[in-house]
């Protein structure tokens, strides 16, 4: 729980900028869509199941990152209608 918690921070204060653009909905879904795919278990999936190498793990995940941020600063937030 803790490391969790520590990841998201981390990864909201590396994406600060782009982060304060955004409503507080959208910030909270895209750090969420981060969340889920940085998790340790991408990590460790990409290294010993699929046996990536660190520098092709790397950009594995990096692609994902990209790919969420710039689809939440592209597209206008919309409600999300919640459960």
């Amino acid at each position: 729980t803790q490391m969790r918690k520590l990841l998201r921070e981390r990864l909201a204060a590396g994406l600060a900028a782009e982060l304060n653009n955004l409503d507080p909905l959208a910030r909270d879904l895209v750090l969420d869509a981060l969340d889920v795919a940085f998790w340790l278990d991408s990590w460790m999936n990409m290294r010993a199941q699929l046996r990536l190498s660190p520098i092709h793990a790397s950009r594995t995940w990096r692609f994902p990152a990209e790919a969420i941020v710039l689809q939440a600063l592209t597209v206008p937030a919309r409600p999300v209608a919640v459960a």
